[in-house]
């Protein structure tokens, strides 16, 4: 079963990069960093393969290229995609099966955009979160690691409630929207979701109501 894990922007703590060294298998697991989220490509890739050694993988990738990043995933067991700007990911990957191929990892996760990619659906930074208007808050497709789901972060820092519950609003019945707070971390494998540090709110989109729950470290949840 695949475990996916969220950090929510800020400082990444070594408990997160570790956690998902174990979930991919451990340290001789080969992990690859997908750090197209920004466009200092080849920096930033460094630092995240960088980081990751350091807390204990010694089978890391981090390539660059497209069709290198694309090849790395095929003998890949965990994935790691660092913060930035999902949009840049998404458009550099754009036509490609890089979804599908994410879908056999043992682990998959990033922080700040690299957690939002982990959605079904995305937010841009484009539209009014202002006002509680349907399809205001502009959203398109991440990668589907976790399906009806909305993911957002820096969440309470950056004072984003109202921008995930017009998100998740504008969708169907069932719909999921996680806030991930900047710092914060949590787990998730299949259904249940574990808050590791920091806080996490979830969001159920109901056929007439929202329902709201926020969870501390060490509280979990089964989602919808």
């Amino acid at each position: 079963m695949q475990t996916v894990i969220l950090h929510g922007g800020g400082t990444t703590a070594p408990e997160t990069t570790r956690r998902l060294i174990e979930c991919a298998g451990g340290p001789t697991a080969r992990i690859v960093v997908l750090a197209h989220t920004g466009e200092d490509v080849v920096g930033k890739a460094k630092r995240s393969a960088d980081w990751l050694r350091e807390n204990g993988a010694k089978d890391v990738q981090a390539p660059v290229g497209v069709s290198e990043a694309l090849s790395a995933l095929e003998k890949a067991a965990g994935v790691w995609i660092p913060g930035g700007d999902q949009n840049i990911l998404v458009a550099t990957f754009a036509g490609t099966d890089l979804a599908m191929r994410l879908r056999d990892k043992k682990a998959v996760g990033g922080t700040s955009a690299g957690a939002a990619l982990m959605s079904s659906l995305m937010p841009t930074g484009e539209g009014d979160s202002k006002t509680m208007r349907k399809g205001s808050v502009a959203v398109k497709l991440g990668l589907g690691a976790l399906p009806n789901t909305i993911i957002d972060t820096h969440f309470f820092v950056r004072q984003r409630t109202q921008r995930l519950l017009n998100m998740v609003f504008s969708q169907p019945v069932g719909s999921i929207g996680i806030g991930v707070d900047e710092n914060a971390w949590c787990e998730i494998e299949g259904k249940l979701l574990r808050v590791r540090s920091g806080q996490v709110l979830l969001l159920t989109r109901n056929p007439d109501t929202l329902t709201l729950k926020i969870l501390d470290a060490g509280m979990s949840a089964f989602l919808p």
